[in-house]
């Protein structure tokens, strides 16, 4: 079993070495953060990518915001805008290098689901979505035996995370990777500014997305944070490592959807 240690924050950081494919905004994003077992983590997550660990630990998160996405060359239009996205994510490395890899994706437009799985290899699934304020927020998500019902209140001034934090460790991560559909590792860039977050109080009412991933948590996340968000740019999904059966990248196409 392989483990990374925390890294450094140089190393976290990342540029897109060619011009972003797509523009996105994030917008009032929760975090929620719990440590689990590395053995049931392990299983979920390609062997060519290591476990990054804090404080003796891998970590997932739960990550729930409002999208809207912008082609580089063409407008922003409703299909695109307006989206509610649920990503369920872990920490890990290759070779040294740092990113998140998705266990679940959850959206709230179902030709959103279609055209994302048909242009990238991640989870996306369709499900049934809200997201409002009314004094606080209330955030759900219900697709079968995965559910998320949870009120939550932002509090205190948004500040970036102190160097060398918990926070920091947790949020500033640039990269993605995924597995392509013949077996090959692939990784695109996120480029976003530094994250700003507040405090949390939460109010978690259900909680079933990890476990329909074959992951449990405890009652109430270790860590927690609130973002008003960030605009994105997004480069077209590369070939970090071939799969047996990989044609080489030849046709693999930039995905409109990959938050980090």
């Amino acid at each position: 079993m392989h483990f990374m240690e925390a890294t450094e924050p140089s190393a976290r950081r990342a540029r897109a070495e060619g011009p972003w494919q797509w523009r996105q905004r994030w917008s009032n994003l929760l975090f929620l953060h719990w440590r689990v077992s590395a053995g049931a983590l392990r299983p979920l997550v390609p062997a060519c990518l290591d476990l990054d660990i804090w404080d003796g630990a891998p970590w997932v998160s739960l990550v729930g915001f409002n999208l809207d996405v912008r082609h580089r060359v063409l407008p922003s239009f409703g299909l695109t805008s307006n989206i509610i996205e649920l990503n369920l994510r872990t920490y890990v490395s290759h070779i040294g290098v740092p990113g998140i890899y998705f266990l679940s994706i959850h959206a709230s437009k179902r030709l959103v689901v279609a055209l994302a799985k048909w242009q990238a290899p991640l989870p996306y699934v369709h499900a049934h979505m809200d997201y409002i304020q009314d004094g606080s927020w209330h955030f759900r998500c219900r697709k079968g035996r995965a559910r998320l019902d949870v009120k939550f209140a932002a509090r205190g001034k948004s500040v970036p995370a102190v160097p060398g934090s918990i926070s920091e460790w947790l949020l500033e991560r640039y990269l993605l990777y995924a597995t392509g559909r013949h077996g090959g590792l692939l990784r695109t860039v996120a480029d976003h500014p530094t994250w700003r977050f507040r405090d949390v109080e939460l109010d978690i009412r259900e909680n079933t997305i990890a476990t329909a991933a074959g992951l449990e948590l405890g009652e109430a996340p270790d860590e927690a944070h609130f973002a008003p968000g960030v605009e994105a740019l997004l480069s077209p999904f590369y070939v970090v490592s071939p799969g047996a059966n990989s044609d080489g990248g030849q046709g693999l196409r930039p995905s409109p959807l990959a938050p980090g």
